[in-house]
């Protein structure tokens, strides 16, 4: 089986331009969870790192509950009899429609939390002088 026969650019675009509004409801989700709370934060002389540690496990919550919704959605077809048949109609295999969609849905996932850690890297690299987060936090959630 070839791989260019899994990698379906029609289907992966097919399923970004339905499901942009995920992405960008999960980015915004994001954005309010960590920059902007630590944005807003930042000048308070009596924020500890155990604020910072609820804002962070804020986040890690969201970043499990949205796979599941994204997944939920994306083979939502699956679920509906008109739906599927015609999606099987077409002239994809059931392991092409799978992972195409599988792709797509990584994307929409990825996409977001790459420019939450570009936003966040540039707080903490140009906004606080690289003073802000603590090596300890950081390896909390790194291990």
């Amino acid at each position: 089986m070839k791989l260019t026969r899994l990698f379906n650019k029609a289907l992966i675009c097919n399923n970004l331009k339905r499901f942009w509004w995920v992405s960008l409801l999960y980015t915004i989700g994001l954005f309010l969870l960590s920059p902007l709370l630590v944005l807003t934060n930042m000048g308070n002389e009596y924020v500890t790192t155990i604020e910072f540690d609820n804002i962070f496990d804020g986040t890690i919550c969201f970043l499990f509950i949205v796979p599941v919704f994204l997944a939920v959605i994306v083979f939502r077809y699956m679920q509906n009899s008109k739906s599927m048949v015609t999606v099987h109609a077409m002239p994809y295999n059931r392991l092409d429609l799978y992972v195409n969609n599988i792709i797509s849905g990584l994307i929409l996932l990825i996409v977001p939390i790459l420019l939450n850690t570009a936003l966040l890297s540039y707080i903490e690299l140009f906004v606080t002088n690289g003073i802000l987060f603590k090596a300890g936090i950081i390896k909390k959630y790194l291990w």
